[in-house]
């Protein structure tokens, strides 16, 4: 019996030595795993260096403009090794507009780890005119009544001046407040002549000048075209006007 009960504990303990091993080994592995080198890629990262991306992009065609790239997410983890930003235009890419969209491949020594989303929030700056002083409806606009200034250019659009010489002897059609960006709807050119004028109808054709009175018969600005009677023989025809004395007409 005693031999029996010593083969039973030699037995045991045998157990218990590949049990311990065993435990061992397992627990070394286990640290091995998590003291693996590990790097973060934070989201100032990832922002900043897609914003960088956009910012040569948009460079190449713009002058004047903002650009913030936005990572909506979290920072990462990701092996050691050399990492590699890939960044890539969604879509068609244009690259005017106050959202563009892109994406993230993030390798690890050549190696696709993550791709993520992006978004970003763009502004284009432009000059253009506003107004110095409140400006009434009929009011001619002279060039104290004007400055430049710089806007959002995809917010204001296109239908703005951004040349003074444009504006300036133009008359307002509805009143306007002081620091508002002047519009092509907000002007136009004031008529020289209205109908009932009286004036001198005037036709050249080399240095031959032939003239005759006449009466107006509709408003017109420097330069259009107008319906002008000839007083005395009473015929209607067309001329530009010239200023507010004189209307050419054509053989």
């Amino acid at each position: 019996m005693k031999k029996k009960s010593s083969n039973i504990c030699y037995g045991f303990l045998i157990f218990l030595t590949v049990v311990l091993f065993f435990l061992i080994s397992l627990t070394n592995h286990v640290f091995a795993i998590e003291t693996k080198p590990l790097q973060t890629i934070t989201v100032e990262e990832i922002e900043r260096r897609g914003t960088e991306f956009l910012w040569d992009r948009i460079s190449q065609q713009e002058d004047n403009f903002e650009v913030q790239a936005i990572f909506p997410g979290r920072d990462f983890i990701l092996p050691e090794g050399k990492v590699d930003f890939e960044f890539e235009l969604i879509g068609r890419g244009q690259l005017k507009a106050q959202r563009i969209p892109l994406t993230l491949s993030i390798k690890v020594d050549g190696k696709l780890k993550r791709k993520i989303w992006l978004n970003s929030k763009t502004k284009f700056f432009k000059e253009v005119l506003k107004t110095t002083r409140q400006l009434q409806r009929g009011m001619v606009i002279t060039s104290e009544d004007i400055e430049l200034t710089q806007v959002d250019a995809l917010r204001e659009g296109k239908r703005t001046f951004i040349n003074p010489e444009e504006v300036v002897g133009l008359m307002m059609v509805r009143d306007v407040g002081k620091g508002n960006v002047l519009k092509l709807n907000m002007v136009r050119k004031p008529a020289v002549v209205k109908q009932g004028d009286r004036v001198l109808i005037m036709a050249k054709m080399g240095p031959m000048k032939i003239t005759a009175p006449g009466v107006v018969k509709e408003k017109g600005f420097k330069g259009s075209m107008i319906r002008v009677q000839n007083i005395k023989s009473k015929k209607e025809v067309y001329g530009r006007v010239v200023d507010s004395n004189t209307i050419e007409v054509n053989f």
